[in-house]
């Protein structure tokens, strides 16, 4: 990541966005990879949704994608993507 200057003990967006481009980091659901956009959009294998479950949010209907399965490779359009057949 990139080196970053603190002021006043907080981070600027400038330097937030410079250290997160291309970064590979965990989170509580696995991988995050910052690989689309120019390395400003995050991706992950995980899809599902939430619901309230004895007053506690919680995952459901999680299902894994490979992120280059459902997302367009850089530099394409989701509609030239679709329109070249997923390819």
């Amino acid at each position: 990541m990139a080196q970053l200057e603190q002021r006043g003990g907080s981070l600027t967006l400038t330097q937030s966005v410079a250290a997160l481009k291309g970064a590979t980091f965990q989170s509580p659901w696995g991988e995050v990879k910052m690989s689309l956009g120019k390395g400003n959009q995050a991706v992950q294998k995980w899809y599902g949704r939430t619901k309230t479950v004895d007053g506690k949010l919680t995952f459901v209907d999680v299902i894994r994608y490979a992120p280059e399965k459902v997302n367009p490779p850089e530099g394409m359009t989701c509609q030239e993507w679709i329109k070249n057949k997923f390819k």
